[in-house]
């Protein structure tokens, strides 16, 4: 696995739910790179890295906006390759679907830039 692949992996223990756009916010990628992101993170799916789902907000123009959110394999990847620890909080929240399909995705990513 590599840089990358690891620090989108780590973005999720910052932020447990992101979609595509959020990662790109947090400068993994650069702005052009919102196909390849989700290629990465539909990968990560397959192999159960993450989970996703779509809010229950109206599905927005020109396709659906997945959320994803790191599944337990996710979580072991990162205790091997950067000793991750998730709490029981962080556990409980990607472990319950039903409080995923509550939360509204903000179409603000601006509020997960790096500050200056």
């Amino acid at each position: 696995m590599n840089d990358r692949a690891i620090r989108i992996l780590d973005a999720f223990s910052q932020f447990p739910f992101l979609t595509a756009e959020q990662v790109i916010a947090l400068q993994i990628y650069g702005p052009g790179s919102y196909q390849k992101v989700r290629a990465i993170l539909k990968h990560f799916v397959d192999l159960e890295y993450l989970l996703r789902d779509t809010p229950l907000s109206d599905k927005p123009v020109g396709g659906v906006a997945y959320v994803y959110w790191l599944a337990t394999r996710g979580r072991s990847v990162l205790e091997s390759v950067m000793h991750f620890c998730a709490d029981s909080l962080f556990t409980k929240l990607c472990s319950n679907h039903v409080k995923l399909r509550s939360i509204a995705v903000s179409p603000d990513v601006n509020c997960l830039r790096k500050s200056a």
